[in-house]
């Protein structure tokens, strides 16, 4: 089969012929049809993931990947798969066993693997995946439309997933996108889908992305280029009748806060949690999501912090 892999650190991949992985009893063996190229791809060829780890090479990058069923392992239940079936693979393969795991923080188990971190990923023609991290698909859908779904997609909906199981959404609540990139395009999808009703009002600095968002179902949108906290805060309350998002979680450095770092009425940010941990929970009044181009979501309600969960974020 023919795959593109990495060698050295910055410089370009090599596309050559590599025989086609065997699979374990199970696992299924998944015909790539589409890959998505993520920024972490980019990362990950230009060295950034070296402060963390030194993964062997050559490396298989890509992991936003969908395919089709070729061949299935013995232990898999045949009533699970068949051969020809399309699907989408779900990245944060963990053991199984561990405590996050067993909630669904797969992707912060000590055990995970990733593909495309390691021998194994989207760019190349065939990949063995743990048949519970297989996803059956309509055939009907485009393989090239869901393959960022597996990542950029599923890290918004589960953010606002979160919110919606602790009652943060609601007809007579804000939710807030903190910068419309690939992550914000789908976190307003998302919040207008399954946020109960909560008006979604979008901010950015570039009034093109934020005529996505408005096409993608904003009920607002705030261009906060140029402009002081305060007055954004009184745009806020003209749209939308409260002038503050009343607590956040938002990461650090996407440009897009109306404070820097802080979105208006900010109280406090919660610190301290264990991986997967949750603080504070009291009565949620608006919410804040971040989708600044970043493979993470970050979560916001009044006095309430969920810790994000970095590039996949679990179920």
């Amino acid at each position: 089969m023919k795959a593109a892999l990495l060698y050295e650190y910055n410089k370009p991949l090599i596309y050559e012929d590599v025989p086609i992985p065997e699979i374990q009893s199970d696992e299924i063996l998944v015909q790539v049809k589409a890959c998505g190229m993520c920024r972490s791809d980019v990362q990950l060829v230009d060295g950034y993931f070296l402060k963390y780890a030194d993964i062997p090479r050559p490396i298989t990058p890509g992991h936003e990947i969908t395919g089709v069923v070729s061949k299935i392992g013995g232990t898999v239940p045949k009533s699970s798969f068949k051969e020809g079936d399309h699907v989408v693979v779900a990245p944060g393969w963990g053991d199984g066993t561990c405590r996050h795991c067993q909630v669904g923080n797969t992707q912060i188990c000590a055990n995970v693997r990733w593909p495309g971190f390691g021998r194994y990923g989207g760019f190349a023609e065939y990949l063995p995946v743990p048949a519970r991290y297989l996803i059956k698909v309509g055939k009907n859908l485009k393989f090239e439309e869901l393959a960022p779904l597996t990542d950029a997609g599923l890290t918004t909906y589960r953010g606002i997933k979160k919110l919606r199981h602790s009652e943060a959404l609601a007809p007579d609540r804000v939710i807030g996108v903190f910068g419309i990139g690939g992550l914000g395009a789908y976190a307003v999808q998302y919040a207008k889908l399954l946020g109960s009703g909560a008006t979604v009002v979008a901010f950015a600095r570039n009034s093109e992305k934020l005529a996505v968002a408005k096409a993608y179902g904003a009920d607002h949108t705030i261009n906060i280029k140029g402009k002081a906290a305060e007055d954004i805060s009184k745009e806020l309350a003209q749209l939308t009748g409260q002038k503050d998002l009343d607590a956040h979680r938002l990461r650090r450095g996407t440009g897009d806060s109306p404070t820097g770092d802080r979105p208006p009425g900010h109280q406090r940010t919660l610190r301290g949690c264990g991986a997967g941990g949750r603080s504070d929970r009291h009565t949620p009044v608006s919410a804040c999501v971040t989708g600044a181009d970043d493979s993470r979501i970050v979560l916001g309600q009044q006095q309430r912090s969920e810790r994000g969960d970095g590039l996949g974020c679990g179920r």
